[in-house]
């Protein structure tokens, strides 16, 4: 019996999005622990860079891996326990190092924490794509675009109180104690806001037929064809997904080591200065929502803002030695545009493109191309530093990087003209 009134209802959608992204927001004090606290580990541990650097690699290269994995197979989770128990396991393993595992082990459950918290993102595009009708999607998007720069706050704010005042292994104790209480919330709540799967596909079907009324292929729920040109486009912004998070993931990690290395604040300071990088991130994630109505080609709009992150590196490395303040506004920026990327790949598209591909597959392989990027650039930069390299060439390097996918918007927007014109 499909109780029509609970599936169109404003409060149950509205509680959905909510509980998604309290859930979502918290996994970053799960998440982002060790990179919050990685100068101090350092200190405490006594090991370099390189060292240090790894163990944020081992967590993006699983949770990146597990993106596509979970991506694949989350049609398939009860998602009302999978993913109570992927924060629980988070919470499990932050407390562990707070109790005192040693070092060369933290890598090990490392791994552990990122694959068992990347069934998160997949799941939960799948479950908004499945429990929302399609006028809540702004809503949505626009909430879960928050969750990143917020729980990075949250992260950073915390690991910086509790160096300053008490111990970083504080951080991984407060970190482990909300995501258990998290889990607990999420599995007595959940049934509130979660349509069953009779319900999902009557929700499905009737909005289905609302939007595309000339195509009743597309009625039945749970059986869609991908169509070549979707999967070239996946595979094009799945590369541009690797080289934004190159530099996003890889820059939140390194500047407070960048701050303290080059300028004369104490460690304390440089991770409280860090927090105003993911303040922008905020307008980031809410311009690709804005610009994706004017720009509905989300390769153009990638290169828009690959482009605004090229000019931005170009302005720090000319005031790396200048001005503190200064680069630090520009790492905001920076931090701006790529979060407006990630927001557009990762939260926008899977969404509005629910009818074309799953939401939880296009989702999770966007998310774990993203994770390829942070694994090669959180371990990546941490051994140029080891080596001897300067900051100067690094950023030179994220110039590069950042220029590539701007001339390849441009040749396939000349290609699509010249096959326009013939």
């Amino acid at each position: 019996m499909i109780n029509e009134q609970k599936v169109h209802s404003a409060k149950r959608q509205n509680f959905i999005i909510i509980l998604c992204w309290l859930l979502y927001t918290c996994s970053y004090l799960g998440k982002y622990t060790f990179n919050a606290s990685i100068t101090s580990v350092q200190s405490f541990y006594r090991v370099g860079e390189d060292e240090a650097g790894l163990i944020g690699s081992v967590f993006f290269f699983s949770y990146g891996a597990g993106q596509i994995i979970n991506g694949i197979f989350c049609k398939f989770y009860n998602k009302k326990y999978v993913m109570a128990g992927a924060i629980m396991i988070s919470s499990i393993i932050n407390l562990s190092i707070y109790f005192g595992i040693p070092f060369n082990y933290i890598k090990y459950i490392w791994f552990v924490n990122g694959f068992a918290l990347s069934c998160l993102w997949c799941s939960i595009m799948l479950l908004l794509s499945e429990n929302l009708e399609s006028k809540f999607f702004a809503k949505a998007v626009t909430a879960l675009s928050f969750t990143t720069p917020i729980g990075t706050i949250l992260a950073y704010a915390m690991s910086a109180l509790f160096v300053q005042w008490f111990t970083f292994k504080i951080t991984f104790l407060t970190g482990g104690i909300t995501l258990f209480v998290m889990g607990i919330a999420w599995l007595l709540t959940y049934n509130k806001g979660a349509l069953n799967k009779q319900e999902v596909a009557y929700l499905y079907r009737e909005t289905s037929t609302a939007e595309n009324p000339k195509e009743p292929s597309q009625n039945e729920y749970g059986k869609r064809k991908v169509a070549k040109p979707v999967i070239v486009l996946i595979i094009i912004l799945g590369i541009f997904s690797i080289l934004n998070a190159f530099m996003r993931d890889g820059l939140t990690t390194w500047v407070p080591n960048i701050l303290k290395n080059n300028y004369p604040v104490p460690e304390s300071l440089a991770i409280i200065l860090t927090l105003v990088v993911p303040l922008f991130g905020m307008v980031g994630a809410f311009a690709s929502f804005v610009l994706n109505r004017k720009i509905s080609n989300p390769i153009s709009l990638c290169a828009v803002f690959f482009f605004g992150e090229a000019v931005t590196i170009t302005c720090i490395v000319l005031l790396f030695k200048v001005n503190m303040w200064a680069v630090l506004f520009l790492l905001g920026i920076l931090n701006l545009c790529a979060h407006g990327i990630a927001n557009l790949l990762t939260s926008i598209l899977p969404l509005t493109m629910r009818d074309k591909v799953n939401s939880g597959l296009l989702s999770g392989l966007l998310n774990g191309a993203c994770y390829i990027g942070a694994t090669i650039s959180t371990y990546g930069l941490g051994v140029l530093q080891a080596v001897g390299m300067n900051w100067n060439n690094i950023f030179i390097i994220l110039i590069i990087v950042s220029i590539l996918p701007i001339i390849t918007s441009l040749l396939i927007n000349l290609v699509a003209l010249l096959k326009k014109k013939a």
